[in-house]
């Protein structure tokens, strides 16, 4: 017969046994979901190098040979379920979202399992330019990311969200950014003076390995990484002395800008246009010395380096991809 005294000792132990780890516990399980993914490849790599700390799972829709290297173990996830989701979860205490951001319900069933598995730290796919800026606050396209973190918030799951800027030496290979790299010419939104902070692809999946291993001084905000940091009209200067050859410039204002958008009637215009309006304008990525970078024990990567590496690399390898 158990008492109501052990009974209660028995339930408050079991209670304690589902709550998220301590700072004082490794994290050590980490499941990531769109790990063959632009942003996810990376962070997957930065994971996978250090055995020591992370023991890897890779979550997926569908297993195929082949795709992740020799040795992870790989799952096949239904993100379109929490119950069963959650249950794949079992074991793991961080979980890691690197799928297309836009995928909505599927992100919030990822935080919802989450919670319901008891990881102790989920990261959302939200690896892009900061949506909680002045002007970012006004793009239509980023109220879903904002509202996934008020869902974590509401249900209490432990979090943290990075938000890493354009990755430029992945951006500068579209004209849509204002890079036309074949064709050796550039289109300059505003002033062209206006700062912004941005990373690297390899920058972030660094930074999301840097958190997983200490997460405690970063819980439930918002990461910056400003690994580098450009103007367009820096980025022009350098592409001219590097390669010799002229890169003529259009300019497009803002007031053009802000019609461009109003005129818009298709959605990849109207989102596109809207990106750098809130990139570029009042210096909306731009945050100084707020960068949490350096404090993940990173170091910043030089523009003219990153700039390199666009000009050796064959744009064609992402055009025809994306």
């Amino acid at each position: 017969i158990i008492t109501t005294i052990q009974y209660q000792q028995i339930s408050n132990h079991y209670k304690k046994t589902l709550q998220p780890r301590t700072e004082n516990m490794p994290l050590k399980n980490v499941a990531i979901a769109g790990a063959n993914g632009t942003v996810g490849s990376h962070i997957l790599q930065n994971l996978l190098i250090d055995p020591q700390s992370f023991k890897v799972t890779v979550f997926t829709r569908e297993i195929k040979p082949g795709v992740f290297p020799d040795g992870v173990n790989v799952v096949a996830a239904d993100y379109s379920n929490v119950d069963t989701l959650a249950e794949a979860l079992h074991g793991q205490d961080i979980f890691i979202s690197a799928i297309r951001a836009e995928n909505k319900e599927e992100q919030k069933n990822m935080a919802k399992a989450s919670k319901k598995a008891g990881i102790s730290l989920f990261i959302p796919s939200d690896f892009g330019v900061d949506v909680n800026s002045e002007e970012g606050k006004k793009n239509f396209y980023y109220q879903y990311k904002r509202d996934l973190v008020t869902l974590l918030k509401d249900i209490e799951q432990p979090f943290v969200s990075f938000t890493p800027g354009p990755w430029l030496d992945f951006v500068m290979h579209f004209p849509s950014w204002g890079f036309d790299m074949k064709n050796r010419k550039m289109e300059v939104f505003g002033t062209g003076n206006e700062k912004v902070s941005a990373s690297t692809l390899e920058g972030v999946g660094k930074a999301v390995a840097a958190v997983c291993k200490n997460p405690e001084p970063f819980l439930n905000r918002t990461v910056r990484i400003s690994e580098v940091e450009y103007t367009q009209n820096e980025i022009v200067s350098i592409l001219r002395s590097q390669t010799g050859e002229e890169w003529p410039v259009t300019v497009t204002s803002f007031d053009n800008l802000k019609q461009k958008i109003a005129d818009a009637t298709e959605f990849y215009p109207k989102f596109s246009n809207s990106m750098m309006w809130s990139l570029y304008y009042n210096n909306g990525n731009y945050w100084e010395d707020h960068s949490d970078f350096e404090k993940l024990g990173l170091s910043r990567t030089p523009l003219e380096s990153v700039v390199n590496t666009v000009l050796s690399t064959d744009s064609d390898k992402y055009l025809k991809k994306y």
